[in-house]
Parts: structure tokens; sequence; C-alpha cells
């Protein structure tokens, strides 16, 4: 111990400070009590997805860019693994006979996934720049899908419930809010660090 003599001089000079009167209340009223049965644990579990800690991650919580990242891609494979549904399906249905605005839906799908994918990956820049423009990119996304379902929806060749394609559109607007949810987050954080 002679090598860390410096270090231990130091501790034997500094004064002892008396802990708060509360302290051990307070360490013993966060000390987990263990309860080994089954029933304890998957109380224990069900616990750590409460309300307010769900509501706190989704809308409180700071995101991070790898995170944004993460969400825009996942997004775009979302919409890479619909448009090759939809080409499928598609042909094998004989989607040209169809015509419309429905044989469009596929080649929709694949820009849609190149333009989140590539927005995702702009987030990675960490500038307030490239945040504007995936904002930007992000209400150009929502007004695409907007369109897109009203178009299909007043379409008459299209042989499609207009329930699904109401719910479809809506699925896609929402997705869209989610995401801009994610930037909004991720703003935070930005800013955060660019005032320090």
């Amino acid at each position: 111990m002679d090598e860390y003599s410096d270090i231990t001089n130091i501790m034997k000079a500094t004064p002892a400070v008396p802990p708060p009167a509360d302290f051990t209340d307070r360490v013993m009223g966060r000390v987990c009590v263990c309860d080994p049965c089954l029933s304890g644990k998957i109380r224990q579990k069900f616990s750590q997805w409460s309300p307010r800690q769900v509501l706190d991650a989704l809308f409180v919580t700071p995101a991070t860019a790898s995170e944004c990242c993460f969400c825009f891609i996942m997004a775009g494979f979302f919409y890479l693994i619909m448009g090759i549904v939809l080409f499928v399906g598609l042909r094998a249905i004989g989607g040209d006979i169809l015509g419309g605005g429905l044989i469009y839906q596929p080649l929709a799908s694949f820009v849609i996934a190149a333009g989140l994918g590539a927005l995702g990956i702009l987030l990675r820049k960490k500038s307030l720049r490239a945040l504007k423009t995936v904002r930007f990119g992000m209400l150009i996304y929502c007004g695409v899908v907007l369109v897109g379902g009203v178009s299909l929806q007043v379409d008459s060749t299209i042989p499609f419930n207009p329930a699904a394609l109401i719910c479809f559109t809506t699925g896609g607007i929402l997705m869209g809010a989610f995401l801009m949810l994610i930037v909004k987050k991720y703003r935070t954080l930005l800013l955060s660090t660019v005032n320090e």
C-alpha cells in the first residue's frame, strides 16, 4: 500500500462528514424486498412496465441519434417489405389489368423505404440543420401517405374495401406521427448538448 500513500494521506486528512439523520431510512426504503415465489417475480416484472414508465419512455425521455436512426430504418424496412409483397401480389393477381393508382403502390413503397432510410442515416450527423431536413422530410412523407390514401379511396377501379384503405392510410399517418415524436425527443437532447 506504500505506492498509494498520497491517496491514503488525503483520505486521513479529510474531515469526517456526518450522514443526514434520515440516511438509513432512505437507503432501506430503496432496498427491494426479494420475493422468491413465482407470483412475486411476475409482480416485479409487471411493476417495471407501469403506465407511468411507458409514458415517460414514449414522451419524456430524450432519444439518442442511434435510437432515431434505428426507428427510421425499421420504418423504411417495413415499407420495403410492403413494396415487395405488393409487387409480387399484384403481379400474381394481374395488377396491370386493375389499372389506376394501384399499380404504382409498389414503386411508392420502395421510394418511401429509401427516403426513410436516408432520413435515418441523416440523423446520425447530429446537427440542427440535418434535424430540420428530417422534419421537412417527415412532413413530405405524411403528405404523400395522405394524398396516396385519398387518391386510392376515390379511384373507382380499385376493388378494395374503403374501410381497409382508411385504416391503412391512418396507420401510415400514425407511423409518421411516431417518427416525428422521436425526432422531437432527439431535438431536446441535441439542443441540451449544443447549449452545454
